[in-house]
């Protein structure tokens, strides 16, 4: 995987991810998709998966919004509102430097 785009999977290997996936798929594969993509990670893995569609069947052990003022490129999170453990925007990300989670014993926490 390249690191030198600005393409999500670039971003989260410039951050630090060991591995990435990226998946091209329709909304009838995609639970296949994530399903033939977790055999390929190890149990107690932590995992970060950025996908509005997936959550849509995948109950998270943590699922975090992002929201942010910038207005381009944003997708339709709204049906997702009202779900998310953890709520959060990229202000306020950019002055603390990082999100109140953490991975411990194998399970995310906040």
């Amino acid at each position: 995987m390249n690191s030198d785009t600005s393409k999500d999977t670039s971003r989260m290997l410039k951050a630090g991810a060991a591995r990435v996936f990226f998946a091209k798929v329709t909304y009838c594969s995609l639970v296949a998709a994530f399903e033939e993509i977790m055999k390929l990670v190890p149990a107690g893995t932590p995992v970060v998966c950025e996908s509005p569609a997936l959550r849509r069947f995948a109950e998270p052990g943590l699922f975090i919004i992002m929201t942010s003022s910038v207005k381009d490129n944003q997708k339709d999170i709204k049906l997702l509102t009202n779900l998310p453990h953890v709520k959060s925007d990229l202000d306020c990300l950019s002055r603390n430097e990082s999100l109140p989670v953490y991975f411990n014993n194998g399970r995310w926490t906040s």
